[in-house]
């Protein structure tokens, strides 16, 4: 059994469109995060904030995961998938992007 086989891998544009709600996910969570911070349900708060960290660290993972999978499938004549590798890779480009930025400064 194969590593493709035993995730079932097998439609990498549906988790291209997974990754990038995950990673959209987390920011949703971020942000409601901000309206129970100082209610009396603050619990929430951490539990917003936990979300996000778990949110855009599962859509990291899921794109490199999902990017060597589709780099392992791609043969020169199908373009197609450089699409939805470019829509797989929006997660590590923001964080390519934020590291540098931070590098920068």
């Amino acid at each position: 059994m194969t590593i493709a086989e035993f995730f079932k891998f097998k439609n990498y544009k549906s988790n291209s469109v997974l990754v990038v709600v995950l990673f959209v996910l987390a920011f949703i969570a971020g942000r409601l995060s901000g309206y129970f911070k100082h209610t009396d349900y603050w619990q929430l708060y951490y539990v917003f904030i936990f979300g996000c960290y778990g949110f855009h660290l599962l859509s990291l993972a899921a794109s490199i995961i999902n990017t060597l999978f589709i780099l392992r499938i791609v043969h020169y004549k199908e373009y197609q998938k450089y699409l939805w590798l470019v829509v797989n890779c929006i997660p590590m480009f923001f964080w390519f992007w934020i590291a540098f930025s931070i590098i920068q400064s």
